[in-house]
């Protein structure tokens, strides 16, 4: 809590707070799709991505691995992290390439997970997160407006206390 000190940080803290529910349900589908798309994915591509030849070389001091995705479609889990990446488009073409060099019908299968995952499922999460952030600021800058005019309607009163509704020119409060 804090983190919640600053104003800009507490009120965004507010407003994930407040999208919570929405947030939820969509990662759930997202997590549904990813899952979903894994396990026929680990079905089709199991022998592909089983034994891929593997090169690594100790060069720069660092352990450099050509082909990192043997075995990507071997475990329901392993698949759905892959697939997750792939749908964050970190790993985009080396991913696809050894489906797609044994048949290049299967780019089908990738071209349908991208373009659902990436360009509707990511859309949709992006326009919750974005109207939900509207609508918070909205009520903020209501709430902050009411507390304002409060405030003013109490400054008056303590300037008219005899509820005139006006104010002398002369009147010495105003000098």
């Amino acid at each position: 809590m804090l983190l919640c000190k600053s104003k800009n940080v507490a009120h965004i803290f507010n407003v994930l707070l407040s999208i919570i529910s929405k947030l939820g349900k969509v990662l759930l589908i997202i997590a549904i799709f990813i899952i979903t798309f894994a396990s026929i994915g680990l079905h089709v591509f199991m022998d592909d991505y089983h034994s891929l030849p593997q090169t690594c070389s100790n060069e720069t001091y660092s352990w450099n691995c050509t082909n990192i995705y043997t075995g990507a479609f071997d475990q329901v889990a392993n698949a759905a992290l892959h697939m997750f990446v792939l749908m964050s488009t970190e790993n985009y073409p080396e991913f696809i390439i050894p489906a797609f060099v044994k048949n290049w019908a299967n780019f089908f299968y990738f071209g349908l997970f991208l373009y659902a995952g990436v360009f509707f499922l990511t859309a949709i999460l992006l326009a919750i997160i974005v109207e939900s952030y509207w609508d918070y600021s909205k009520r903020h800058v209501k709430q902050e407006r009411r507390q304002q005019r409060e405030e003013l309607a109490k400054a008056w009163n303590l300037m008219d206390p005899l509820g005139n509704g006006q104010l002398s020119v002369n009147d010495p409060k105003l000098t």
